[in-house]
């Protein structure tokens, strides 16, 4: 048995992008999470029980600092484009991974929060159909 390495990635310099505007400095957290159900069966004699897994769906959850002052930050921009349905980019480590690359509904997140700290929000956006791999240099 070959002896299979790893190359952990490592979130920095990281992109989202939507519509051209790259938002990760926004962010201190992004990922694409699927979600599946196991499916299971069990017949009336021993041993007859089989299970399956459904297709998965996908969303992205996206973790980032409230910025209400700017008008093209990334709070105004999921506050002002919320229901519509855009294509996100999302690159782990710039110039070293490969991206994915998604059709998000835009949901918007929370605004405000506790004293003394950032403001900081969390959504999740829905995913339209599969995450779609794109190989670095493509």
């Amino acid at each position: 048995m070959a002896e299979v390495l790893v190359d952990p990635i490592f979130m920095k310099h990281s992109v989202l992008e939507v519509e051209a505007d790259n938002y990760a400095s926004a962010c201190d957290s992004i990922s694409i999470t699927p979600s599946q159900s196991v499916v299971e069966w069990r017949g009336l004699r021993q041993g007859a029980v089989f299970t399956d897994v459904t297709d998965p769906t996908y969303s992205v959850v996206i973790n980032y600092a409230q910025d209400w002052a700017s008008p093209e930050s990334l709070s105004r921009y999921l506050w002002e484009n919320r229901g519509q349905t855009k294509t996100m980019t999302f690159t782990p480590t710039d110039g070293v991974t490969p991206s994915w690359m998604v059709d998000v509904v835009i949901a918007t997140g929370a605004i405000g929060g506790a004293l003394g700290a950032a403001a900081t929000a969390s959504v999740t956006l829905p995913v339209k159909g599969e995450p779609e791999l794109v190989e670095l240099g493509s």
